[in-house]
This record gives C-alpha cells, sequence and structure tokens, in this order.
C-alpha cells in the first residue's frame, strides 16, 4: 500500500489526466491548491511513484501520467462511488423499460444507451447460442416448400430462419410439431436438444412414427443452420475516433479491426465473467492480455438469469476513462436489464 501522500498525489494525477489527456507535472499540481507541499516535493513523491510502476513519464521534460498499475490501484483503493445524477436514472429506467420486449432488440437498444451515456462503445454480449435455454419453437407455413422456423428461450431471445423442406405440409400439421418438440424439451439447452435430435432420429420407433419423425427432422434442418457463437451488439464506434489517444495515432486502424472481428471482443468480455454476480468488473489495458485491446480499458456487468450468467453489459474506451462515472453506468445499467429479462422469464413461464 502506498503512503496517505502518495495516494493523494496519485489520485489527482489520475483525475488531472483523466480531464486533459495531458502528462501531469508538479506546477498543475500545485496550482490545484489541496496539496501543502512545495513543487519540489511534490516531484519527488511523483519520481517515486514513477519508480514503483504507478506513473509513466513520456520524455523527460514532461509531466506524468498513470501506468496500467497506477489506474488499477486507483480503481481498487481512491476512485469514490459515483451514483447517477436523479435525471439520468430517471432517463435511463424510462429508456429500459422502452426497451422491453424481444431480447434481442433489448440487447440492441441497450448497448446504443450504453453508448449514449458513456461517450465510448456501448456492448452487450449475449449468451452462447449451445447455452440458451429451449423454450417453445413454432413452425409457420410461408409456402408449400418453405417453413420459417422460430425458437423462443425463457429470457424471450428469438431464434428464426427459413428452412427447405421436401414433403408439403399443412399449418395444422406443424402445428402438431410445434406442441410435440415444446413439450418434449423445454427447459432443455440447445446443445441438448440438438444432439438428442439426431439421437433420436436413428431410432426404429421415431421412424415408424410419422409425427415425431417428421417433427424431429423440421427441429434438426433448424439446428443445422444456428451458429455456436455468442451474439453481441455494439454501438459507438465512432466515439474512438474523436479520442486523442487513438486519433492522433496509426493504432486506432488496428483496433476498429479488432472490434469488428467481434470474435475478440467476445473473448475480451468473457474474460471479465470471472466475478461474482453483482459486480462490475474492470479490465485495464495490458490486463486483458490482448495487444489489440492493450490500450483500452473495459468495464462490465454480468447479465443473469436464475442466478446464471447469460452474457454481459459493458463499455470499452480508452485507459483514460472516467471509472467511477462507468462503473455507475454499467452497474445501474446492468441492474435494469436483468430485472427485465427475469421479469420476461418469469410471464413466458407462467404462459
Amino acid at each position: 500500500m502506498l503512503s496517505e501522500r502518495a495516494e493523494q498525489i496519485l489520485r489527482e494525477v489520475v483525475r488531472l489526466h483523466t480531464r486533459t489527456g495531458e502528462p501531469v507535472g508538479s506546477r498543475s499540481l500545485v496550482a490545484l491548491d489541496c496539496f501543502n507541499l512545495s513543487s519540489a516535493t511534490l516531484r519527488n513523491v511523483m519520481a517515486d511513484l514513477e519508480e514503483d510502476g504507478f506513473l509513466s513519464q513520456p520524455h523527460t521534460s514532461a509531466g506524468r501520467q498513470p501506468t496500467d498499475r497506477g489506474y488499477r490501484y486507483f480503481v481498487d483503493y481512491l476512485a469514490d462511488d459515483c451514483e447517477l445524477t436523479r435525471e439520468e436514472q430517471r432517463t435511463i429506467a424510462r429508456s429500459m423499460l422502452r426497451l422491453a420486449g424481444e431480447t434481442r432488440e433489448m440487447m440492441r437498444g441497450t448497448s446504443l444507451l450504453l453508448s449514449r451515456f458513456s461517450n465510448l462503445v456501448g456492448i452487450v454480449l449475449g449468451p452462447d447460442k449451445e447455452q440458451v435455454l429451449f423454450h417453445q419453437m413454432e413452425f409457420i407455413l410461408l409456402a408449400p416448400s418453405r417453413v420459417l422456423v422460430v425458437m423462443v428461450s425463457p429470457s424471450g431471445v428469438v431464434n428464426n430462419r427459413i428452412v427447405e423442406v421436401k414433403e408439403e405440409y399443412e399449418q395444422e400439421e406443424l402445428d402438431r410439431f410445434s406442441r410435440f418438440l415444446t413439450d418434449e424439451y423445454s427447459g432443455w439447452s440447445l446443445a441438448s436438444v440438438r444432439d438428442h435430435i439426431a439421437a433420436r432420429l436413428n431410432e426404429e420407433s421415431v421412424r415408424c412414427n410419422r409425427l415425431m419423425n417428421n417433427a424431429l427432422s423440421l427441429g434438426r434442418l433448424f439446428f443445422a443452420g444456428l451458429g455456436e457463437d455468442a451474439e453481441i451488439f455494439l454501438e459507438g464506434t465512432t466515439n474512438m475516433l474523436r479520442t486523442p489517444e487513438f486519433a492522433e495515432h496509426g493504432s486506432i486502424h488496428a483496433l476498429l479491426e479488432a472490434i469488428e472481428q467481434k470474435s475478440k471482443l467476445v473473448a475480451l468480455l468473457n474474460s471479465c465473467l470471472d466475478t461474482d454476480l453483482k459486480d462490475v468488473s474492470i479490465v485495464i489495458g495490458s490486463e486483458s492480455r490482448m495487444d489489440d485491446f492493450g490500450a483500452c480499458s473495459v468495464v462490465s456487468s454480468p447479465i443473469s438469469l436464475e442466478d446464471r450468467v447469460i452474457g454481459s453489459v459493458g463499455v470499452l474506451g480508452p485507459k483514460r476513462m472516467e471509472y467511477q462515472r462507468m462503473i455507475g453506468l454499467v452497474g445501474s445499467i446492468a441492474s435494469q436489464f436483468n430485472s427485465l429479462i427475469g421479469r420476461t422469464a418469469s410471464l413466458r413461464g407462467r404462459g
């Protein structure tokens, strides 16, 4: 642990650097009029903080700025709790209520809300599709050889795709297939449903039962086109272009490419999920162990349903971000998101 004096100086260096984006010198600290210390003493303490890895100096004549270790110490020990204003809380609550409904649209809208209030990149990570629970499946006849398959999870996540069929069906038949699969597999994971359907179609008894065989065959067509990766929604990528750390350097191109690949973002957010369900997790710079995001920080919180993590919400931005505010924002939106999907699941369970 640092001394009280060193902590106070580190706190103000982080705050000033966050606000200005410039290295902080001893004169800037003296101007704050909150230290009863000389400029020379401040320089000595800052030099000690640099030697211990909490601050760095871009070049000899410059002031100092926080390192990843400095930001981590600030977040863990020095950052004050930051409550959103009542007006912000009301606006977020109203916006989240308007998003209530189909879960995928709620995820998309939530990423936009996160970006809007943070001026960073807002991200919502859904569950791996194989881990989504099966609640209901419906078959809707579109044409003699085309059927729309709709799969709904307890939390309201909807997956659908059009499948081509060789046999002609009536809608009444498709309704029976829907009821059969829903009765058989409601509450199972999609991975378990997929594997069980494949195994049952090899059974002689199933091949002899037209209803079972056709229902399972249609189900298999749906799963054959269902990807396994988690869905990810992000808004506000262009906000990074307005951030001096990236706008002035070629690193923005590599960062935008990593964001667009999305699989790297999924890996980054998944690394944040090893946390208590109610906690906000923060990954700073090199802690991600991913070179593409070495100049960034992520503040995220889990999305959970019945004590099971099914995704996360968060913001991605430069290490020089307002951590107190982002913790309050992400925590508030995650809490309301969890309440909405819990309510959706409850209503579907009673239905």
